[in-house]
């Protein structure tokens, strides 16, 4: 299996696709098993300078980071309100 295409730049990476011929699985089966995200996903998000690996809380620490850069609505915000008022 070939992959025509991968966003990841890393191709020192064993798991990059430029290694082998198994296309995306190896690195998706590493970032399952250490509970981590792709970089190509975080790529596509910005990374947060707040993160310290690629782990799942990494990942949505940057979407609700870039969410609030772009100035759009606050997801967290966004959810604690809709809580409260239902809680009235």
């Amino acid at each position: 299996m070939k992959a025509d295409y991968c966003s990841c730049t890393d191709h020192a990476c064993p798991f990059h696709p430029v290694n082998h011929d198994k296309g995306c699985t190896p690195c998706i089966m590493k970032n399952q098993q250490e509970r981590e995200v792709p970089s190509c996903l975080f790529k596509m998000v910005g990374r947060s300078e707040r993160c310290e690996g690629y782990y799942f809380e990494d990942f949505a620490l940057s979407v609700v980071d870039a969410q609030r850069a772009a100035g759009q609505v606050d997801v967290i915000a966004a959810a604690d309100a809709a809580k409260a008022a239902a809680e009235e």
